[in-house]
């Protein structure tokens, strides 16, 4: 098995490395992809005024395409930490596995009952099967398979083989890149037919079953900088900075063969981002080993609690535009009152800027109130356990 060529007393040792610097640091950069996702949902006009606060249309990366790519890269690095921590604690891999399929599966579920909202447009003939919380779902199971059945010196490898297995077939198909001839909305318009993101429901899925190969390299590259953190502590910095330029500057340079999509997802946008990604994690880590780590706070505790995170702005987001409010012209989403009529007279930069900003402080308002309860919730736990000891 590739774990007992690592001893307990290497891993504990590792683990022990700034571990809680470590963790600062993942949960700050997964915190940066929900201030994305909050500008993304609450944004208002401020992509009038801000370039990049709209995704690409089709070729090219903006810098609202870069949360879910972050995000997933963040999951793949706490698969390295996660599996290896439970297997260290005397659990069989059967049980990890077992841990993990259930994860995957609430996850899944999850993202279909969010795919629901808003409820007024719901239609069950067009539900959609795929999304963000599907997506992350199936990439956790695959990764942990894969580390699970690799170890952790194999992720690249395996990255490696999925992006050229997701190239192999887009090529098999045609070999084109465009918006409705491609390989990936092909299989997505045959094998979810009518159950495609209304949006871009002519294509196929930003999403879909394809690309879904590629986002697991994603996360396979987010395990190994894990691994690289778990196991070298401080030293994997450099190597997370010099790595993170070399996948910005192949991403780049592979981008006239093959162009960097986000709703492709392909294997040049999997690599820049991949590359990114490693590149800001390695600053945000050092940050932290060089002792200004608490500038990250707010952005941690955002991270800590992601996925409520998530869940709340979304809610909150299709509640915005599915409850209707009566404005001066008639019946008009919330959203529109509060930030047309409401802080309109702000002007439509300003107006939108303060709305942005009063839902990120409100979700991390309520990630921080998690946070406490559950630090108090260890503390009594902790103190129950020492009665039983005594």
């Amino acid at each position: 098995m590739p774990y007992l060529s690592y001893s307990r007393d290497a891993l504990k040792l590792t683990m022990s490395l700034s571990s809680t610097k470590r963790l600062v640091s993942l949960d700050a950069f997964r915190g940066l992809a929900m201030v994305i996702v909050a500008l993304s949902y609450f944004g208002g006009h401020l992509p009038e005024f801000v370039p990049g606060l709209t995704h690409a249309d089709w070729h090219g990366l903006t810098f609202l395409d870069l949360w879910f790519p972050f995000f997933i890269f963040v999951a793949g690095a706490a698969v390295s930490l996660s599996i290896p921590r439970r297997l260290e604690a005397g659990q069989s891999r059967k049980r990890v596995m077992v841990r993990v399929v259930k994860r995957a599966t609430l996850l899944f579920a999850l993202g279909l009952l969010l795919s629901t909202l808003p409820l007024s447009s719901f239609d069950l003939g067009s539900f959609r099967i795929m999304g963000v919380l599907q997506r992350i779902a199936l990439v956790i199971l695959f990764t942990s398979v894969i580390f699970l059945a690799s170890g952790p010196r194999r992720t690249i490898p395996w990255a490696i083989v999925l992006l050229l297995v997701w190239w192999a077939l887009m090529q098999a198909g045609g070999g084109s890149y465009d918006k409705t001839s491609n390989f990936a909305s092909y299989v997505d318009r045959t094998i979810l037919d009518g159950h495609i993101y209304t949006y871009t429901k002519d294509w196929g899925d930003p999403e879909g079953i394809v690309g879904t190969l590629t986002a697991t390299s994603t996360a396979l590259f987010g395990a190994a900088a894990g691994w690289t953190l778990r196991k070298e502590g401080d030293r994997a910095v450099p190597k997370l900075v010099i790595t993170g330029l070399a996948g910005l500057a192949l991403g780049l340079l592979l981008n006239p063969i093959v162009p960097i999509n986000k709703n492709l997802w392909t294997a040049t946008f999997t690599i820049l981002t991949a590359g990114l990604s490693a590149l800001l994690l390695g600053f945000i880590h050092l940050a932290c080993l060089k002792g200004v780590g608490r500038l990250f706070d707010p952005l941690a505790v955002l991270g800590r609690n992601s996925l409520f995170s998530y869940v709340i702005i979304v809610v909150l987001s299709a509640a915005y535009w599915d409850i209707q409010i009566l404005g001066p012209n008639g019946p008009i989403p919330i959203y529109l009152f509060i930030v047309d009529i409401l802080l309109g007279p702000l002007s439509p930069f300003w107006g939108s800027l303060v709305f942005a900003t009063f839902h990120i402080l409100l979700v991390y308002l309520v990630a921080r109130i998690l946070k406490s309860r559950e630090s108090l919730l260890k503390v009594l736990s902790g103190r129950i356990l020492m009665r039983k000891d005594r």
